[in-house]
């Protein structure tokens, strides 16, 4: 019997297999057109017995555990087993109130190497990308920071998707962190991002 190679080898977001590993720039008008493609993403790693990782606003928190929970997803019961860690701006990207770009590599590094130790095929990381607009030290190191991923992602299974409203981002901004992403989701397409840049070419630019 042929093996189905596409449930261990591509994610599926919006309608659109994606091959792994996969660092994805998602572009969103909305909140709710993100949350319409967040939580099928999050219910198919959950289904395939994937960690998942959420980086978001404390604000949101109550709600997107509320929303999983309609969704079909025991939130608390995958915060206890370990399949679900939901992290806010705090715990993260503004620790200390600033950003700093070698620590949250570090960072992320450790997360996706702990799912690996627990015994986690892949680790699907969904990052809400707002906190950038906080007038913190070190958010201007914004673009450079989602080029250095590219250095160790591609030697891992995982999918790391950075979300961005881009209604409320500035448009130079949206187009540096655009050329930091090997994969591009936008305006419900998702592909390789022609308009990419090697980490080694980025940021010596």
């Amino acid at each position: 019997m042929r093996r189905d190679r596409r449930h261990h080898s591509d994610i599926n977001i919006g309608q659109f297999p994606v091959r792994c590993p996969c660092h994805i720039c998602a572009l969103f008008k909305s909140t709710e057109d993100e949350l319409d493609i967040l939580h099928p993403f999050i219910r198919e790693g959950h289904e395939r017995g994937e960690r998942i990782i959420l980086l978001l606003n404390d604000a949101e928190k109550s709600s997107r555990q509320e929303r999983m929970t309609t969704d079909g997803i025991d939130a608390d019961e995958a915060q206890r087993s370990g399949g679900l860690e939901i992290m806010t701006w705090g715990d993260a990207y503004l620790r200390d109130d600033k950003f700093d770009a070698d620590s949250m590599l570090e960072l992320v590094k450790e997360i996706l190497s702990t799912s690996k130790l627990r015994g986690f095929r892949r680790t699907r990381l969904w990052a809400d990308m707002e906190w950038a607009l906080a007038e913190a030290p070190g958010v201007d190191q914004l673009a450079h920071y989602e080029s250095r991923l590219n250095h160790f992602l591609p030697l891992t299974e995982d999918a790391v998707v950075c979300a961005y409203n881009i209604d409320r981002f500035p448009p130079k901004t949206i187009q540096d962190v655009v050329k930091a992403h090997p994969q591009l989701f936008v305006e419900g397409e998702c592909g390789s991002n022609h308009l990419y840049e090697h980490p080694d070419d980025y940021c010596n630019s």
